[in-house]
């Protein structure tokens, strides 16, 4: 089944406010996603609340995707990260029913072909931005839940491969340095 995304969620934008040193709330920008999209260890409250930021507190299962830059990606907020608010550079989307999981529909809009797809629409030079009129009209698969939690499945599997090869190739690079270090000193007596 097809649907477009403003059928299956709601879409607004975040708010322009500006940080402090303390405050009430964590005000997350793009630099607090990293290119795993995982939110930073060290997030701390740097916005204080007011009549106007309280309209945009996040919860938990709300997705934040990037709409500006050229880092268009969807991340999952979970109120574990503490209280928060969205900066202007995302879209908050919040999944209105049972159709679909917000981890799929995050899968689903960092998928390459998607991203692909939201390039092409992407408006501006630089940098540029996607409307939220394109993220209404995107055309979303929509599998059963069981499908889309098998897909999720598979895609943590394949994210932990990914992470071990990884690792495993830091450890060949650091034996072998290791291996050439000690074979030289060995040789020479001295570096």
């Amino acid at each position: 089944m097809q649907s477009k995304l403003s059928k299956i969620a709601t879409i607004q934008t975040g708010v322009y406010a500006k940080p402090s040193h303390h405050g009430d709330a964590i005000y997350l920008q793009s630099r607090h996603i990293d290119s795993s999209g995982d939110f930073d260890k060290n997030l701390q409250p740097d916005i204080t609340l007011d009549d106007r930021t309280s309209k945009f507190i996040l919860k938990s299962g709300d997705l934040l995707f990037t709409a500006k830059g050229y880092k268009n990606i969807s991340v999952i907020y979970e109120s574990k990260l503490g209280l928060a608010v969205a900066s202007s550079t995302f879209f908050i989307i919040r999944v209105n029913n049972n159709v679909v999981t917000p981890e799929y529909l995050s899968w689903f809009l960092n998928h390459p072909r998607t991203q692909k797809y939201l390039k092409a629409q992407a408006k501006g030079a630089s940098p540029p931005s996607i409307s939220i009129g394109t993220l209404e009209e995107l055309q979303i698969e929509v599998p059963d839940i069981a499908a889309q939690q098998e897909i999720l499945r598979v895609h943590s599997l394949r994210k932990k491969e990914a992470s071990i090869i990884q690792q495993i190739e830091v450890l060949k690079e650091q034996a072998l340095q290791y291996r050439l270090y000690h074979s030289t000193i060995k040789k020479d007596g001295a570096l």
